[in-house]
C-alpha cells in the first residue's frame, strides 16, 4: 500500500520535477552526490525516496530505494525499486559503478562524462591555456607563490596544478 500525501505536497514535488522519455530527473535541491532532498510532513527525504513511497509502495525500515537507471536524480516510479543495502551493492557490482578511489579505477576516469573537469567545473577559476602557462612558467624558474599572484589563486591551487592532481587531463 503507498503512502497518501496531500494535493500541495505534490504538487510542491511535481514542481521540482523535469519530465522526458527517459529519467524523470530532479531539479530541487540535492546532496553533494546526487541525490534530490525533498521536504513532506515536517521530514526531509531522498527525492527518490519520496516518490516511490508518494507512487509506488511503502518503505519499510532498513530498505532502500535503488535505481534501475543508475541515475541519482532520478524519481520516475518505474526506474525505482526497493532492495536492502546487499542488493543495492550487488547491483552495483554487476553494472559495473564499482570504483575505487584512487588510480584508473577512480570514479572520474571510469565516468569522466559524469564528472566535470576543468573550466567545466562550476568553481574553476583557471583554463586548460593558463595551467599550461603556469607549467611553462614555473619550468622557466617562476615560484608557486609568484605564479599564485598572477593567476588570482592559492599557492595551494598551484601546487596541485603542478603536482598534477588538477588538472591532469591538460598537458
Amino acid at each position: 500500500m503507498r503512502r497518501s500525501f496531500d494535493e500541495q505536497t505534490l504538487a510542491r514535488f511535481w514542481a521540482k520535477v523535469e519530465k522526458s522519455d527517459g529519467c524523470w530527473e530532479w531539479a530541487g535541491a540535492r546532496m553533494p552526490w546526487g541525490y534530490g532532498n525533498f521536504t513532506a510532513n515536517g521530514r526531509t527525504i531522498g527525492a527518490h525516496r519520496f516518490s516511490y513511497e508518494a507512487f509506488v509502495g511503502d518503505l519499510k525500515p532498513g530498505m532502500f530505494v535503488c535505481h534501475r537507471c543508475d541515475n541519482p536524480r532520478c524519481v520516475r516510479p518505474s526506474h525505482l525499486f526497493l532492495g536492502t543495502c546487499k542488493d543495492n551493492v550487488d547491483d552495483m557490482l554487476r553494472k559495473g559503478r564499482h570504483v575505487s578511489r584512487t588510480g584508473n579505477e577512480s570514479g572520474s576516469r571510469r565516468h569522466p562524462k559524469r564528472r566535470p573537469r576543468g573550466e567545466e567545473h562550476k568553481t574553476a577559476k583557471l583554463t586548460a591555456v593558463k595551467v599550461q602557462q603556469i607549467r611553462r612558467l614555473r619550468n622557466e624558474g617562476a615560484t608557486q607563490h609568484a605564479l599564485a599572484k598572477t593567476f588570482g589563486v592559492s599557492r595551494g591551487a598551484i601546487l596541485a596544478v603542478l603536482s598534477g592532481r588538477t588538472w591532469r587531463h591538460v598537458s
